[in-house]
């Protein structure tokens, strides 16, 4: 039983790919969904303005249900939810620019807003994952033994 060899090694690749960032704020009291929704908004017009906007930005309101649906598609009735916003791109630039505009909605956004309770995100490395198959006869196998010493 069995099968003869592959003429490729199948390899899972990591690699640099860029940087990413998170932050998250607590929103309070009536349509805090709603309210979430349109604090992710504010933001993303705003590094738009600045033309520092990342290339992936995503949010998410929990506690309202959005992750069993839609994005932005759970329930508006709740009266707290937490804001949770990520976002990534090759540069930096951008992810602190996020950084800077995340915590002052505490004091210019919808009122509710709070929760800021820790430093501003900073971008950290992101590493993506690449399966493929590599030629066996690109590659040059080499085995080495390292004796322990006493």
């Amino acid at each position: 039983c069995g099968k003869a060899p592959t003429d490729s090694y199948k390899v899972n690749a990591t690699y640099h790919a860029g940087y990413k960032s998170e932050g998250m704020l607590t929103i309070y009291g009536m349509n805090a969904s709603q309210k979430a929704q349109k604090c992710a908004e504010i933001i993303k017009k705003r590094l738009m303005k600045l033309d520092l906007c990342p290339r992936d930005y995503y949010y998410e309101c929990l506690g309202t249900g959005a992750t069993s649906c839609e994005l932005g598609q759970g329930n508006n009735s709740v009266e707290e939810c937490v804001l949770r916003i990520c976002v990534a791109d090759d540069d930096k630039s951008p992810l602190q620019a996020f950084a800077k505009e995340l915590a002052p909605l505490v004091t210019y956004g919808p009122p509710g807003v709070t929760g800021d309770a820790s430093a501003r995100p900073k971008p950290i490395s992101r590493f993506g994952y690449w399966p493929c198959l590599i030629p066996k006869d690109k590659v040059n196998v080499q085995v080495s033994l390292i004796e322990e010493s006493s």
